[in-house]
């Protein structure tokens, strides 16, 4: 994400902000993960969308891939 605006952060979270972010956003969403032999190629996950009530049957989606996964269709199997 270093190397790319795609994410929208100026600097990488840290493991830790990772780890607290997946924390807290279990609680209401899942995360899906694509791995081959035991490499991870990609993940992607819902997020609240808006705190209000009428949103809570919607979702933000994100979907991040690493680079040798790119073109194969393993963003839409997300």
């Amino acid at each position: 994400m270093r190397d790319s605006s795609v994410s929208f952060e100026a600097d990488p979270p840290s493991l830790a902000e990772i780890e607290a972010r997946i924390s807290a956003n279990l609680c209401y969403h899942g995360y899906f993960v694509a791995k081959k032999a035991g490499v991870i190629l990609g993940y992607a996950y819902g997020n609240q969308y808006r705190p209000r009530p009428a949103y809570n049957t919607t979702a933000e989606v994100s979907v991040y891939l690493a680079p040798q996964a790119k073109g194969c269709g393993l963003a839409r199997a997300l």
